[in-house]
């Protein structure tokens, strides 16, 4: 058995041996050689490019495409903003005077013509008086010399004299009734006041502050959008919206700025809404959707688009001569699971 082990033994060596021999004979046999040959002489490398022209058919690229067919889309415009009240106003005193009552007291609702602050009238009045007296007694003066001068019996000079008398004298009258009237510092328009700017007793000049009031109705929601989608918009443009409260609103476009933040190089645009309930609070979080014309799109996955070398958003097209080039695109709208471009 000992002679018969070591037979099989000797066998196994051979064969190893043998395997051995041909792992380096093709090794050195030159059918692989990155560099160069065993002979030390340096082996040259062909490029050949390839082209559809010189690939047979079972070398090309297959790909698989989707036949896309254009739609009728309609977009929306949405822009973030906040609402804000159409006018904020400092009602100032015209005329001087110490405030004897304040009318109307902070969160309360005024129309025009309403009295915010009262204001002393002083010796207005007595003011009154000698100018109505001055005006009677040139209106006398008048009516006779126009009389004489009928008569022949005085010059037309005087009577023109006279007559102007008569015209200051009504001129002053109606500068002291303005005067008084404006001690009655009133409301200019339809609002709420948000801020007492003064107090009873308090000595107004002219100038002075004696509330802040703020329109409510209507309100507006005031945006930025960019400049890349400025040309848009329009003032008339209908939208709708809604408040960070839950309200539904819509208007109209009022108004487009033609002049861009300088930081941020956006647009205010300003949305007018209804408010004469005073739902709307001046400074609520708020966005809008502006409706846009209608255009021919294509429905697409999010997971087809590309980016080029420059880094520009595309899409891989196949011709009519079944080549496929790059194309760039234009997202006009995307929801999570698709994009219209």
């Amino acid at each position: 058995m000992l002679m018969s082990w070591l037979s099989k033994l000797r066998g196994l060596q051979w064969l190893t041996l043998a395997l051995v021999f041909l792992l380096f004979s093709w090794v050195f046999s030159g059918e692989i050689n990155t560099g160069g040959d065993v002979s030390g002489k340096t082996s040259q490398i062909v490029n050949k490019s390839v082209t559809p022209e010189n690939m047979k058919q079972d070398d090309l690229l297959r790909v698989r495409v989707l036949r896309s067919v254009a739609k009728k889309y309609v977009s929306s415009l949405t822009i973030n903003g906040y609402t804000e009240a159409k006018t904020r106003l400092v009602v100032k005193a015209e005329t001087s005077g110490r405030i004897l009552s304040l009318q109307k007291e902070k969160g309360a609702f005024v129309k025009p013509g309403d009295t915010l602050c009262q204001l002393d009238i002083g010796s207005r009045k007595s003011r009154l008086l000698k100018v109505e007296s001055r005006f009677e007694q040139a209106k006398l003066d008048f009516d006779a010399a126009n009389k004489l001068k009928i008569k022949g019996f005085t010059a037309d000079t005087r009577v023109r004299l006279l007559e102007a008398q008569l015209n200051a004298a009504a001129a002053s009258i109606a500068e002291v009734k303005l005067d008084i009237d404006r001690t009655k510092i009133k409301a200019p328009f339809r609002g709420i006041i948000i801020k007492q700017n003064s107090e009873i007793g308090e000595v107004l000049n002219i100038g002075s502050p004696c509330v802040t009031l703020m329109s409510y109705d209507p309100m507006l929601i005031v945006g930025n959008i960019s400049e890349r989608n400025i040309l848009s918009l329009k003032p008339g443009m209908k939208a709708w919206g809604e408040i960070v409260t839950g309200e539904k609103i819509s208007g109209k476009i009022r108004f487009v700025s033609r002049s861009a933040q300088r930081e941020t190089r956006t647009f205010r645009v300003e949305l007018e809404v209804p408010n004469s309930d005073n739902i709307l609070r001046d400074g609520l979080t708020a966005k809008f959707f502006i409706p846009l014309p209608s255009v021919r799109a294509h429905k697409l996955d999010h997971s087809i688009l590309v980016l080029n070398e420059a880094g520009i958003v595309g899409v891989h097209m196949v011709d009519r001569q079944n080549k496929v080039h790059f194309s760039k695109i234009t997202i006009i709208g995307d929801t999570p699971n698709e994009i219209w471009v």
